[in-house]
């Protein structure tokens, strides 16, 4: 399996404080299979909330995103609605072997239990 590396630094360059380097990877998938990021996020516990993701192929090639607000929710429900557009999106797209990649533990624990 390859990664694609890229270093990104923080701004102003160079930094009055600290400086620091963020390496971030984009684990290959198999050929012939779709990536899905996804993520949600509000301000506060059930503030503005909004919703993006992005599909990739094998080759890391960028194939759609998207980004929406969402109106009020907390960060779980943010989340759901995320996997949810990108699910649909999966769907209208004809997608049938796809890698889903979030990062809410909860998310991950209700999926798991089958709540």
């Amino acid at each position: 399996m390859q990664t694609f590396a890229f270093l990104l630094f923080c701004k102003p360059y160079p930094p009055t404080f600290k400086q620091f380097q963020i390496y971030a990877a984009f684990m290959q998938t198999k050929i012939g299979w779709t990536k899905l990021n996804f993520d949600g996020s509000s301000k506060g516990k059930a503030g503005k909330g909004s919703i993006g993701g992005l599909f990739r192929n094998h080759k890391a090639d960028f194939l759609l995103g998207y980004a929406e607000p969402i109106g009020r929710a907390n960060s779980i429900i943010a989340e759901l609605a995320a996997l949810r557009r990108g699910l649909e999106l999966v769907l209208e797209n004809g997608w049938s072997d796809v890698w889903l990649k979030g990062d809410a533990k909860t998310l991950l624990q209700i999926m798991a239990q089958r709540r």
